[in-house]
């Protein structure tokens, strides 16, 4: 199973086309990255990266695999924000009920002006 860790890595071997400058980035080693890319590889299957003296290109097989991998993480950070609002309160909504002779007059009245908005809105 490929770890979220090792796509992130990916990710930004893929934007420094390089080994080295990714690892500076993260702060490993590079042979950390060069043996989560052939555990990536394995995994798949497919060659992901073409490693040249100047640097990495991804591969076509890498290509598409990025661009899928980018939209899971995204995804799965859209998860992580939704489960933060709605396990603090900042989602959901509020149904009171009421007997029916409280349901005239001022109690109405209150209830029929009190706007009816979202207190945050979360994109789908």
């Amino acid at each position: 199973m490929i770890e979220l860790r090792q796509l992130h890595q990916l990710i930004a071997i893929a934007e420094f086309r390089s080994l080295r400058a990714a690892a500076e980035a993260l702060d490993v080693q590079q042979s950390t990255l060069s043996r989560t890319v052939r555990a990536i590889e394995d995994e798949l299957g497919a060659i992901l990266l073409d490693r040249r003296h100047s640097g990495v290109e991804l591969t076509e097989a890498g290509q598409a695999f990025l661009r899928e991998a980018k939209s899971a993480i995204e995804l799965l950070e859209r998860a992580q924000r939704h489960a933060r609002l709605a396990g603090r309160g900042k989602t959901g909504s509020l149904t009171i009920g009421i007997q029916t002779s409280l349901g005239t007059g001022f109690l109405k009245e209150l209830l029929r002006r009190y706007p009816r908005r979202k207190l945050t809105t979360i994109s789908a």
